[in-house]
């Protein structure tokens, strides 16, 4: 398992940054999208107003940093939970 240190409280940032090298890198399953969600083009546009860099940043996250810890771009199981107490 790989662990990492960043900014703390900047999960949303985090997990935006994840979710930019993965729809950059086409890593998206488009029918899992078209079938099982709603908002994705909001949520699309949501990510176009921040750059990698600025996402990246503000997570204390290098962008070759991001793409490892991305899900889909190493085959191992990731999670990030907002809000939790």
């Amino acid at each position: 398992m790989t662990t990492f240190s960043r900014a703390v409280a900047c999960d949303a940032e985090l997990a935006m940054a994840m979710a930019k090298v993965i729809l950059d890198e086409g890593l998206e399953e488009r029918y899992f999208i078209a079938a099982h969600t709603h908002g994705f083009a909001e949520f699309r546009e949501l990510l176009a107003r921040r750059s990698i860099a600025e996402l990246c940043d503000a997570a204390a996250l290098t962008r070759a940093r991001a793409r490892p810890c991305s899900p889909l771009c190493n085959d191992q199981a990731a999670s990030i939970l907002l809000g939790w107490v």
